[in-house]
């Protein structure tokens, strides 16, 4: 779900926020994951607040390996608008 936060937050510090909740190595941060995350902020800002929103890896080995983000927009079809509204309004 696609939220306004308060202040601004760069792609270096989602990755080092994102890692930390996982309990991944900070170590491991360089500027190709940096650049993903930057992706990812680019990307999410272009959609409106309240845009339902997932995300996965796209990989393939072949024929090189590959590791890409994906940016994937959430239909919620047959639900209410109270339905909705008791998903996704905080």
């Amino acid at each position: 779900m696609v939220k306004k936060i308060e202040s601004e937050l760069t792609a270096a510090e989602l990755a080092k926020i994102d890692y930390e909740s996982r309990g991944k190595d900070l170590e491991k941060i360089n500027e190709e994951v940096i650049n993903e995350y930057l992706w990812f902020l680019e990307n999410i800002n272009k959609h409106p607040e309240h845009t339902p929103i997932g995300v996965s890896w796209f990989e393939k080995s072949l024929p090189k390996p590959e590791k890409k983000l994906k940016l994937h927009k959430v239909f919620f079809t047959g639900l209410t608008k109270e339905e909705k509204d008791l998903l996704f309004k905080f």
